[in-house]
């Protein structure tokens, strides 16, 4: 449990189910492997524009985190560590189309390791070709975030369907009135999607049905399936048939009521049912992303 929890945070921090990103990011730079594009600023001249070069790159490099936050905040249910997350992508993809430059000045006899100022203009030149391998290819890149699709190293179509519905489900179970307060005429009809939720949970986290299993979705997935389940167990209890107000009153505040407000045999209740409870409140407490359901 422990390995999954610390797995799922690394996926959360680093981007691991989308890692194809960086390979389709750094894709352009091969450019300067086949020789097709090259930069020079070893002349005295070029080297006065290195400054106003470095600071040009700011937008395109901004560019490309802000497409990559968007594409990553669609394939992750909630907000946690986005911004982390989609910087990392982007310097990550930085850094290694400049290493691809690097390596092919080296390979070419261009540049020779060292750790002279020759070292440094080398290093200059490869971060400005990184920038503009995503300047040239704009058009191909800002299409595969944009538009997204079922490309090997991405999650899939189906995948990213199923995170929108549920998120947009979620949203609807947050604001439903039965976490602020008791109230017997409440329509709780929100149930009735969120069992639906639970099933399309349940085919992904078995890897049948539209939604092929993707193993680090469905780890992500596992916690929210038992919390859901766990809320669609206790909306049905409170409002099941036959019950009396008084009742339904005693067994909303069972699973929803603030401790501090339980008497002593509610609190009892409670404590029996902490695992559920705590099940509930990470329902409730979630971040959820995206921008629509």
């Amino acid at each position: 449990m422990r390995d999954r929890q610390q797995l799922i945070k690394l996926d959360n921090i680093l981007g691991l189910r989308a890692w194809g990103l960086i390979l389709y990011g750094v894709l352009p730079s091969n450019l300067a492997v086949l020789g097709i594009v090259d930069i020079k600023i070893a002349d005295t001249k070029y080297q006065l524009l290195l400054a106003p070069l470095l600071f040009a790159s700011f937008l395109p490099v901004c560019i490309t985190f802000l497409l990559v936050r968007n594409r990553h905040r669609e394939w992750y249910l909630t907000d946690d560590y986005l911004n982390i997350r989609s910087a990392i992508t982007t310097a990550v993809i930085l850094v290694c189309a400049a290493l691809v430059f690097g390596a092919s000045g080296i390979i070419r006899g261009r540049y020779i390791l060292t750790v002279s100022g020759d070292y440094l203009v080398g290093v200059a030149e490869s971060l400005i070709f990184a920038v503009a391998s995503l300047v040239v290819t704009s058009t191909l890149f800002i299409g595969l975030l944009t538009k997204g699709g079922d490309l090997p190293g991405l999650p899939s179509s189906s995948v990213t369907s199923l995170i929108g519905s549920i998120r947009g489900k979620l949203r609807q179970i947050q604001a439903s009135p039965i976490w602020n307060g008791f109230d017997p005429a409440a329509d709780v009809r929100v149930v009735e999607s969120t069992k639906k939720t639970a099933e399309e949970l349940k085919d992904v986290l078995a890897g049948t049905g539209v939604y092929p299993g993707h193993e680090l979705v469905k780890k992500s997935l596992g916690q929210l399936s038992g919390s859901v389940a766990c809320f669609i167990r206790a909306a049905d209890e409170i409002r099941a048939d036959g019950v009396s107000p008084i009742l339904r009153k005693q067994r909303w505040e069972k699973y929803f009521a603030d401790e501090k407000d339980l008497n002593g045999d509610r609190r009892a209740e409670r404590m029996r049912i902490s695992n559920e409870h705590t099940s509930l409140q990470y329902l409730k407490n979630l971040r959820v992303g995206g921008t629509d359901g």
